[in-house]
């Protein structure tokens, strides 16, 4: 805008602006039900906070800060952007397997591949951020030899993910945007924001290579930035080759529980990994900057430029990334297929009849493991962004192991580990409440504290713990203890849920079936009907006399709209893009018949 201004060309401002505004609105609407659906269930996770009140009084607004911070950078880590292996590179594994801490192992009769080579900061990674030694250097080449407006802006993002990444190493800055900017609460992990300068660093650099092919640089101007940007990166590659093994330690968290030996053979080796990719990295800065100063000077023509750079860029990268995701890590399907254990078979071949109940497994992480779930419904699980309401949940009583709570989310069996063999063993539970059930009385609370806290002590096969903001859906309804009254579940789908009961008069039924209120219809008879959340995570209903079926569906909100909204708008995206091709064609024609 300043120097639209200056040089008097707002018209044209305008226009490009107004341009970039119409490509955002067809960016959101192209993607309309997917930000759509995605805003409206964040509120109802993790990352929407919790009703619940905290240690300091107050009710937390997405992740805790501590939880989000958990993955962070630390600041020397940040180099590995340039040395791969400056920290030992992933968790799992990374050792060789005939080098020195295998040797070692050996003794003990230890497999090297369970020893993770990385020693940095993180609680475990599977790599580095590796942008390539060339890519760097042509990035930097440009900070030097680029006018400001190109590079400046590629500067400060690069530079703001770099510090948003360090996390709870770079505190005050985390909190600030932690706490005052949007959506950023929601992240898991700080250290993802990287993603941006893997694209930022390759732009930069693509941007020198343009203004390189097209002879847009001045050429005294380029070889003064060229011995710059050698000087910076090679420089740093250099340092760490000479110096690293004396300013770093080399030594991860808990490591000096070890054998001295052990550990000392992982020290020696980590050193020996990060020495031999800082002199590869200053390497292909020295080949990258050959190649750069040879075209510059007309030595090589055009196309040599641009097939050894390739293939540089993919010797630089593509051997680092096979470190990580090779071969091996893909498997033929019946190899990596799950198989049932004799105590998935046992539970599989339950004969109640009645679907809908599920299975809490002692013999893995419960809460952290999703492997159950291929064969039961499980209580346990895991995902980065579960029910705010289901993770208290899990907090308050499911870890403590409230078997109140088990019960209410019917949990009919339970598979448990032999402490000696390791076998695993099915437990009945026959005070699972069941997919369904009347309760005698309705237990009003004022707050979602009191209503967590209350499934302590509350039986909930006979009393249903309710806030009091559903007390209108109860208006009139007096539930009472009757032995004549049933329901059971006949049918279950992840989109469809029915009941058949039988009741002499009205009452309160609470489902054993999470609450959500974004698409779940509740209906009687096929007639839509009223229900509430009872005891903090369950649905709940008030329900006539008389043999009926309830049944609860779900549909996407608003999903006729929001498809029509986005179908219209990537249409409109692809004929501008067809647009300006054929006028692009149109005047390129014309100039050619001008000439």
């Amino acid at each position: 805008l300043v120097l639209s201004i200056r040089e008097r060309i707002l018209p044209h401002f305008a226009k490009a602006t107004g341009l970039l505004a119409l490509a955002a609105v067809l960016a959101v609407g192209s993607n309309a039900g997917m930000l759509y659906y995605i805003d409206s269930h964040s509120s109802e996770t993790m990352r929407g906070g919790s009703e619940l009140t905290s240690a300091d009084g107050k009710k937390q607004d997405g992740l805790g800060l501590q939880y989000a911070t958990a993955w962070s950078y630390g600041k020397a880590e940040t180099f590995n952007m340039l040395i791969p292996n400056l920290y030992g590179g992933t968790s799992q594994g990374g050792f060789s397997q005939d080098g020195e801490v295998a040797g070692v192992l050996r003794n003990y009769r230890a497999d090297v591949s369970q020893v993770p080579a990385y020693w940095g900061p993180q609680p475990m990674t599977s790599g580095p951020v590796y942008l390539g030694a060339v890519a760097l250097l042509l990035a930097v080449l440009g900070m030097f030899v680029l006018r400001g407006r190109s590079k400046w802006w590629v500067f400060v993002v690069t530079l703001l993910a770099v510090l948003l990444s360090w996390g709870s190493n770079f505190m005050g800055f985390t909190e600030l945007f932690f706490n005052y900017f949007p959506m950023y609460n929601k992240f898991r992990t700080v250290s993802m924001i990287l993603v941006i300068a893997e694209w930022s660093v390759p732009f930069l650099m693509a941007v020198v290579l343009q203004r390189l092919w097209c002879g847009e640089l001045d050429r005294q101007r380029l070889m003064k930035g060229l011995r710059s940007a050698v000087l910076t990166v090679g420089g740093i590659a250099l340092l760490f080759l000479v110096f690293g093994g004396a300013l770093m330690s080399f030594s991860g968290q808990g490591e000096d529980q070890l054998p001295q030996e052990v550990a000392s053979a992982m020290r020696s080796e980590r050193a020996s990994m990060m020495r031999a990719d800082a002199f590869r990295s200053l390497l292909f800065v020295l080949l990258a900057a050959g190649v750069v100063w040879a075209f510059a000077a007309e030595k090589i023509k055009k196309t040599a430029f641009v097939l050894l750079l390739g293939v540089l860029v993919t010797a630089d990268m593509v051997p680092v990334n096979l470190r990580y995701l090779n071969g091996d890590t893909f498997v033929l399907p019946n190899r990596a297929e799950i198989r049932p254990t004799e105590a998935d078979r046992q539970i599989l071949a339950d004969s109640t009849g009645e679907p809908g109940y599920r299975v809490l497994n002692l013999s893995v992480s419960t809460f952290n493991d999703a492997s159950t779930s291929y064969f039961h419904r499980s209580v346990g699980g895991y995902h980065g962004a579960k029910l705010h309401r289901y993770q208290d949940l899990i907090d308050r009583h499911l870890s403590k192991m409230n078997m109140n709570v088990y019960n209410m989310l019917n949990t009919r069996y339970v598979i448990v580990p032999d402490q000696q063999t390791g076998r695993l063993s099915v437990q009945h539970n026959p005070e699972a409440n069941g997919a369904a059930w009347f309760v005698d009385s309705v237990a009003f609370v004022e707050t979602p504290d009191l209503e967590i806290d209350a499934l302590t002590t509350t039986d909930t096969k006979r009393v249903a713990v309710v806030d009091e903001r559903f007390a209108d859906a109860l208006q009139g309804v007096v539930p009472a203890a009757d032995s004549t009254a049933s329901i059971r579940m006949t049918e279950y789908r992840v989109n469809l849920q029915r009941y058949e009961y039988t009741a002499p008069a009205e009452g309160v039924a609470v489902f054993s079936e999470i609450y959500y209120p974004h698409g779940w219809t509740a209906y009687v008879d096929g007639e839509e009907a009223p229900y509430f959340r009872a005891d903090y995570v369950l649905r709940a209903m008030a329900l006539p006399a008389g043999n009926h079926t309830v049944e609860f569906r779900f549909r996407a909100p608003h999903y006729a709209a929001l498809t029509a909204v986005t179908r219209a708008c990537s249409l409109l995206l692809l004929a501008g893009l067809v647009a300006a091709v054929s006028v692009a064609a149109v005047r390129k024609r014309k100039q050619t018949e001008n000439s």
